[in-house]
């Protein structure tokens, strides 16, 4: 499953929200003319995208294509509501938001969760502003929007106190306790904990994750890699329960069935690799000299194992992983291993005998969906089977039919067989469901969500008593209604009253002795 968002789709996203934009300014300016003529450009280029454009970029007619046909269905909904809009012309005043015609507790919410959505607010205030005749600044703009919905929240909750009145010195009941007390509890609670959820249900439905590739080399020194050999298909198998069973008895400390416990028999690949490499040993006879010549000095010498592992499954988030093992061939504690290699070397050798190198390769390797494979140290922790040994023979020879002369390759031997094992614990990939949460990882997505919800939360419980002020008005009809003052001279072209009345509750915010008389209820 990709990650990338399609260049048509998200061009169409874009066009989509430019429309969005041009209709909320036409409608601000209350120009008919000009809605219709966008709508008329809107009818002819949907049509012409849908019947004409989009079958040829896909081939496919558009009886045949249903998501164009739902989109299609609305966008012919949009043009049924335009054409009305048209016919019935723009309202002469629009004063405030369309969901505070009621101070009821379902306008309220409404209201709070728009203003909620993020970005939707701060683009209506900045659309209203710009194609909205006006002699306020920005900020003052912003100010009265402000005002005028805190306001609006304030005269719900008011209503809803005068509705369902709470008798004096009586406490608070247990149902509204527990209903929004253990709310938000519960809610706290379950953000504390939704992470480790997250990653416990992505690791109960994750995927196997087993290699299609297995790619082994072994390196003298800095020379060219004398066996290089692939496994794949039927020399890559995962274990049966039997086998499962054999290999996890085979270890007993408390640390090896800690190990084993993250693992099950699917995800445990049983790699062979053949003994006989893969390419010719083509050496050119001044390294080969030189490589002679290194083995019989009194230098150490690097060996290196390399093994890397390629996956095909598209929710890994990286293909091929590889590490190497590099170890020493010294020249006072090997020299018969060196010896017995240039001996190898030497053509007009025919006695040299097999080479045994110890400790070459660790045959429990991990592999990770990303990073470096390494060896099971958990599983081997006192090294008891940390390293194979594996045998090298210097093979020459030539096929007859093709004359192409004497070629030599090197092959391997494990403990007497013609080939090598290594057995794989490969790490699950999350399922489609869980694979982008599970990509931050634990500690990501724990400081992401503990971040931001955290801090939302946190403004609920601290800094509320700077907002006493505001919040516990006791009556805001006046305050509203000078908000709904300032929206109607401004749409009957009165900009010299609407700033008197902006600088009056600008300055009615600035004093609170005043704020508090204007606030209060009239007494008979």
């Amino acid at each position: 499953m990709s990650n990338t968002i399609p260049t048509t789709f998200l061009i169409l996203l874009i066009i989509q929200f430019v429309l969005m934009i041009v209709d909320r300014g036409i409608y601000l300016r209350k120009s008919i003319t000009a809605k219709f003529i966008f709508l008329i450009v809107m009818v002819i280029a949907v049509h012409l995208y849908f019947f004409f454009i989009l079958p040829e970029i896909n081939q496919l007619p558009f009886r045949q294509n249903t998501p164009a046909q739902l989109w299609y269905f609305f966008k012919c909904i949009y043009f049924a509501l335009s054409a009305f809009q048209v016919r019935s012309g723009y309202p002469t005043r629009i004063l405030g938001n369309c969901l505070c015609k009621s101070y009821s507790l379902p306008n309220v919410f409404a209201f709070m969760g728009w203003r909620a959505i993020p970005f939707l607010l701060e683009i209506r205030i900045l659309m209203d502003w710009l194609w909205t005749n006006t002699t306020l600044t920005l900020a003052h703009w912003v100010i009265v929007e402000d005002i005028y919905g805190n306001a609006y929240i304030t005269k719900g909750w008011r209503k809803m106190e005068k509705e369902y009145p709470v008798p004096r010195g009586e406490p608070k009941g247990k149902v509204s306790k527990y209903a929004q007390g253990g709310g938000m509890l519960l809610g706290i609670c379950l953000i504390i904990w939704f992470p480790l959820i997250i990653i416990s249900l992505s690791n109960t439905n994750s995927l196997v994750n087993p290699p299609s590739d297995a790619t082994v080399s072994l390196q003298l020194g800095g020379y060219q890699p004398i066996f290089t050999m692939s496994a794949q298909e039927q020399n890559l198998q995962a274990l049966t329960k039997t086998e499962y069973s054999k290999l996890k008895n085979k270890f007993i400390t408390d640390e090896s069935r800690s190990f084993f416990a993250g693992y099950k028999a699917e995800d445990i690949y049983k790699v062979t690799i053949p003994g006989e490499s893969a390419v010719t040993w083509s050496i050119s006879p001044p390294s080969r000299e030189a490589l002679m010549d290194d083995l019989l000095s009194e230098n150490d010498m690097n060996v290196k194992f390399r093994y890397s592992f390629t996956r095909e499954s598209e929710l890994s988030p990286v293909a091929t992983v590889s590490n190497e093992y590099l170890f020493v061939l010294s020249a006072e504690k090997n020299q018969t291993v060196r010896e017995d290699l240039a001996r190898q070397l030497n053509l007009t050798d025919t006695t040299s005998p097999n080479v045994t190198l110890l400790d070459v390769f660790p045959p429990y390797i991990i592999v990770p969906n990303e990073g470096e494979p390494d060896r099971a140290d958990d599983l081997l922790p006192n090294g008891e089977y940390q390293y194979s040994d594996i045998t090298l023979v210097l093979q020459s020879g030539g096929i007859d039919q093709l004359g192409d002369g004497i070629s030599e390759w090197w092959s391997v031997s494990e403990d007497g067989t013609p080939y090598l094992t290594i057995y794989t614990f490969n790490q699950r990939v999350a399922s489609v469901l869980f694979a982008p949460l599970s990509g931050y990882g634990i500690i990501g997505l724990y400081i992401l969500i503990i971040t931001i919800v955290g801090k939302f939360i946190r403004t609920m419980f601290s800094g509320v008593s700077f907002t006493i002020m505001f919040t516990e008005l006791p009556n805001v009809d006046r305050i509203l209604k000078l908000c709904l003052d300032i929206y109607l001279v401004r749409e009957c072209g009165e900009l010299a009253l609407e700033e008197d009345l902006m600088a009056k509750l600008i300055f009615l915010y600035r004093s609170p002795e005043t704020l508090i008389e204007y606030t209060k209820f009239k007494r008979d």
